[in-house]
């Protein structure tokens, strides 16, 4: 009976173990919260230079992410860096392309990835615009004609500020002038934004993105050496540019935003968002909501499948939101820092920034596990 009663036990653990195995299998642990993550730093900086300070991020991926941005030297090869998944370099572009700044960089995957910012000539006051595509073997510069019918003579300030490449055959960037440029995976067409200016005022085309078959834009008009204006709201109908709102920022403060003047951010789930002044604003059914409002600006989001989203700013700001709640992120605490651009993915992030003081200004990565 004792043998028996040995074989009946063994038998009934051995049932414990098997039903517990299928437990782990089928309930998987849960993931970690961007709240918990351990995070790291890595310094991103050439050798004397007095700012280099990225701005701008593309991921294709956890292991393929690309950075742009002012680099003080003048050298190209500082204005775009790479994560090849271990660590960070520069990415040598001078030799091929000769000299330029870079503003904005996005693509579709990692074989159409789009820088854009401007070449110089003649001083601060003539600028040509500068676009360059990496096709997955090496980067390329495109040349645009510009109004005056020639491939950006140097006649006046054509500077771009944003791109976005929704497929290899439909890109879009904006810039100084109101430029809107447009590649269609053959030639770029160029439009103007139509509107009138006093003598010393000037028009901006910020940010630009298609959502759902819509060509939607930001704008704004300034007068010369002010760092307020008129923000505008704009969409592509009949191959003409129509104001869908507007609104005055003024340097006394008290302003109203009804979107983030300072850039866009589509979703992996296809929805729309603006921050900037004012907060994150969502886009439905043609209005913004205020979603998230700061009086710190927010310069870059990142927004998941079930909204769980990520935003950053300037004087150190980093929010999570997790589907529920608000959290400020509180491990890297530094209020000198600007955060300029995020990148999230299922047990990752990475938050890009810049020091506001000290010599020199260098880039920093937060690297979230």
């Amino acid at each position: 009976m004792k043998q028996k009663k040995v074989i009946i036990k063994i038998i009934f653990l051995a049932l414990i173990i098997a039903l517990n195995s299928c437990d782990k299998s089928t309930n998987p642990q849960t993931r970690k919260s961007v709240r918990d993550y351990t995070w790291t730093i890595d310094t991103l900086n050439l050798p004397d230079p007095f700012q280099n300070k990225m701005r701008s991020m593309y991921a294709a991926n956890a292991d393929d992410i690309y950075l742009v941005g002012h680099n003080s030297t003048g050298d190209p090869n500082g204005c775009m860096w790479h994560y090849n998944g271990s660590e960070w370099s520069t990415v040598k572009l001078r030799e091929k392309l000769g000299g330029f700044q870079l503003n904005s960089i996005h693509g579709s995957s990692s074989n159409n990835v789009w820088a854009v910012g401007s070449k110089q000539s003649h001083g601060d006051d003539f600028k040509k615009s500068f676009i360059a595509q990496y096709d997955g073997a090496e980067w390329k510069e495109h040349l645009a004609k510009t109004p005056n019918g020639m491939f950006d003579a140097p006649i006046s300030k054509h500077e771009i500020y944003s791109v976005f490449a929704e497929s290899e055959t439909e890109v879009w960037a904006c810039g100084a002038g109101g430029l809107v440029y447009h590649y269609d995976g053959n030639s770029w067409a160029i439009d103007t934004l139509k509107m009138s200016l006093k003598e010393d005022e000037k028009l901006l085309a910020t940010d630009i993105v298609i959502y759902n078959s819509e060509i939607l834009l930001l704008g704004r008009k300034y007068n010369s050496g002010e760092a307020w204006g008129t923000y505008y709201f704009l969409k592509k109908q009949d191959d003409k540019w129509e104001i869908i709102d507007s609104l005055v920022q003024n340097v006394i403060g008290g302003n109203t935003y009804k979107w983030g003047i300072g850039n866009f951010h589509k979703s992996v789930s296809n929805k729309l968002y603006s921050c900037g002044s004012g907060g994150v604003f969502e886009y439905s059914r043609n209005n913004w909501s205020n979603i998230f409002n700061s009086e710190t600006s927010i310069t870059n989001i990142d927004v998941k499948k079930n909204n769980e989203m990520i935003i950053v700013g300037t004087f150190g700001l980093i929010y999570h939101y997790d589907g529920i709640d608000w959290k400020k992120i509180t491990a890297i605490n530094n209020n000198d820092i600007s955060y300029t651009g995020i990148t999230a993915y299922e047990d990752e992030a990475f938050i890009i920034g810049y020091h506001y003081y000290g010599f020199p200004q260098q880039t920093i990565v937060l690297h979230g596990k």
